[in-house]
């Protein structure tokens, strides 16, 4: 083997422990960071993110941000040394880092508030797959917020979400899907789908318990407003049983029946013998 063969083999093995012991630095500093230990966070992390690792400019930047203590009563806290940090790894690509600069800019955090500018950081980190991101920018593009108003996009991003699990997500667009309107068709089905997905999730009910509302007035379906507002009630909504009693003064006994037929079928299958598919990319 020639000497500039082992040469090569000697940096090639420097490289990979050095990477190794770049690698258990961050797990240290971040593993401190969830711990609140801060002290050896910051011992950790600093030499790191000085390096260029955005993992760790992230943490230091929430640790800037949010406060904290090394080992004395002072609490270190400073907005505009997050935001540089915090924009050092966004411009890296790290998409956790473009959420937090772009919830800088929105609250004017370190940052001059700029909407328009924290849409930017959101929207790439929700590209990249950041799912509150994906939930925040389909919230901006609903309201406009640094955006032009756009149902179609609101509720693409908000399903992207919403398939991710996200609760927020699935009852802002049950709601819009349920209201068709901001420019998106109305699509009560997939609607109730997404209602029901967040009731499971949450054990909270207050959409099921407008959709009541909605049906006991406009469009009027006593039926179905006593079914939701028993679906709401029996995920444990405090005004369903008040409402329940308004309504069924309205109703026939063959009525009620059916719609406390209804709320049974839905509720035992988990939402799914509604009347109403549920989302097909959760089915599977």
């Amino acid at each position: 083997m020639t000497f500039a063969r082992i040469k090569l083999l000697g940096v090639l093995f420097l490289m990979s422990l050095g990477g190794t012991l770049w690698a258990q630095g961050f797990d240290k500093g971040r593993d401190a960071y969830n711990k609140r230990d801060f002290a050896t966070a910051m011992r950790e992390l600093r030499p790191l993110a000085e390096q260029g690792d955005a993992r760790a400019q992230t943490l230091l930047g929430q640790m800037y941000s949010e406060g904290f203590k090394l080992g004395n009563d002072t609490l270190e806290r400073d907005e505009a040394k997050a935001a540089q940090w915090t924009r050092r790894a966004a411009e890296q690509g790290h998409p956790q880092a473009q959420f937090n600069l772009g919830k800088m800019y929105d609250g004017g955090h370190g940052v001059s508030m700029d909407h328009a500018e924290a849409a930017r950081w959101t929207l790439r980190a929700a590209e990249q797959g950041h799912t509150l991101a994906q939930h925040s920018i389909g919230v901006n593009f609903l309201v406009g917020q640094g955006v032009p108003e756009d149902g179609a996009e609101a509720a693409k991003w908000l399903r992207r979400a919403a398939e991710k699990g996200y609760p927020i997500a699935q009852r802002q667009l049950g709601e819009l899907l349920a209201r068709g309107d901001d420019g998106i068709p109305q699509d009560e089905v997939e609607a109730l789908g997404w209602l029901g997905l967040y009731a499971l999730q949450t054990g909270r009910d207050p959409a099921h318990f407008r959709l009541g509302v909605r049906y006991e007035h406009d469009p009027t379906d006593f039926v179905r407003a006593y079914m939701f507002y028993a679906i709401s009630k029996a995920n444990g909504f405090e005004y369903a049983t008040e409402a329940i009693d308004s309504v069924s003064e309205k109703m026939a006994t063959a009525e009620i029946s059916k719609a406390q037929a209804m709320a049974r079928d839905c509720l035992h299958s988990n939402y799914i013998d509604c009347g109403w598919r549920t989302p097909s990319t959760l089915e599977k």
